[in-house]
Order: structure tokens, then C-alpha cells, then sequence
């Protein structure tokens, strides 16, 4: 199992984060952009995205699609890929159980 923290390249990524604004180690899903410096902001406001003692970045997942020549992943269209990764982040946020807005967005969302 490798134990090396991943590496980020600058750009926007769905993130999953602690974060600790009350004290509560909340987990959220954030649209947040990486720069060359390594800084997280949040996609929207701008604002710092590891902010309160104890945030931390779990895991994040690139929106940018890259300019390789290669147009899919795993047979899968990439803009169907980060269109979807998109509507499925913004489900996230809106509460409620996360299998069932899976569900929910695989049955609108037919593999291509």
C-alpha cells in the first residue's frame, strides 16, 4: 500500500474536506481551486478553504479536463464524466442520503 500523500496539480477539484469551522470536524463537499502555491480557495467566495485549526483536505478529484489527446476515461466521455461529477457534488451538498442521489443521477444520466 503506498503511504505517499497524493500530489496536486493547480486547478479546480471537487474536494472533500474536514472542515472544523465549530469545532465539529464537519465533512464537506466543496468546489475549490488549487494554485501554484499550493492554496485552496473556494471555487465561489474566494475565501481560504483550510481555515480553522484542524481542516484538512481528504480527498480531491480534478474538474479541469486536460488537453491530452485522449477524449475518454475507462470508455467513458470525459465531458459526460466531469458534467456528471459535477451535478453528483452538488447533490452532495444538498443533504440527504448520498446512495440514493447516486441512484437518483444514474437513472437520469444513462452511461453514453
Amino acid at each position: 500500500m503506498d503511504s505517499k500523500p497524493p500530489t496536486y496539480k493547480p486547478g479546480l477539484y471537487a474536494v472533500r474536506h474536514i472542515d472544523n469551522w465549530d469545532g465539529e470536524r464537519d465533512v464537506a463537499l466543496t468546489f475549490a481551486r488549487l494554485d501554484a502555491a499550493g492554496k485552496w480557495t473556494h471555487e465561489e467566495t474566494g475565501d481560504a478553504l483550510l481555515a480553522y485549526r484542524g481542516d484538512k483536505v481528504l480527498r480531491a478529484w480534478p474538474l479541469d479536463c486536460s488537453d491530452a489527446p485522449d477524449t475518454q476515461v475507462i470508455g467513458v466521455p470525459r465531458d459526460w464524466l466531469q458534467e456528471w461529477t459535477l451535478e453528483l457534488v452538488e447533490a452532495a451538498q444538498d443533504g440527504g442520503q448520498m446512495s440514493n442521489q447516486v441512484e437518483h443521477l444514474l437513472e437520469i444520466h444513462s452511461k453514453p
